[in-house]
């Protein structure tokens, strides 16, 4: 299975980045191996990090999960077609205090703020679509934890 972070970043925490990118690579390897049924063989994970100012809440707002099961797009600027396929797209994000502390955290805190509220998102909200109907949640959040409690903080620290 695939598993990637995609990254919206305010420019306060945009010195994070390289820190969300590298954990995103991270996990893509750890679950690279991994089948947790038909339905999801790719996982796009949404890290909004942006501090939300009075008045802009609705700019980042977490979006609810989108499966896809198939879709053929072109790339506007590059021309390159790309085919999408059985993908699950969720949303967690960094705000308020706990985005405080991830832009004032080092590396090694950083991720481990990333994993929880990965495992919050999963745990609590992540509702899957009535479309997928072959995908062990309970071995994925399993492995998210194992993880979180074995490699992450050693390749990452």
């Amino acid at each position: 299975m695939e598993l990637k972070i995609t990254l919206e970043i305010d420019s306060a925490a945009q010195h994070k980045a390289a820190t969300i990118n590298s954990l995103s690579q991270e996990l893509n390897s750890f679950f690279e191996d991994k089948n947790y049924g038909e339905d999801i063989q790719s996982i796009l994970i949404g890290c909004i990090c942006v501090k939300t100012k009075m008045g802009y809440e609705d700019w980042f707002k977490i979006r609810k999960p989108n499966y896809i099961s198939y879709k053929k797009t072109k790339n506007r600027l590059t021309g390159v077609e790309m085919e999408i396929s059985k993908t699950l797209e969720c949303d967690f994000k960094l705000d308020d205090e706990l985005y405080d502390s991830f832009v004032l955290s080092n590396d090694e805190e950083g991720v481990k703020m990333i994993l929880i509220e990965m495992i919050k998102a999963f745990e609590q909200s992540i509702e899957l679509p009535k479309k997928v109907k072959d995908f062990n949640k309970d071995l994925f959040l399993s492995d998210i934890k194992l993880f979180y409690n074995t490699s992450a903080l050693k390749t990452m620290g």
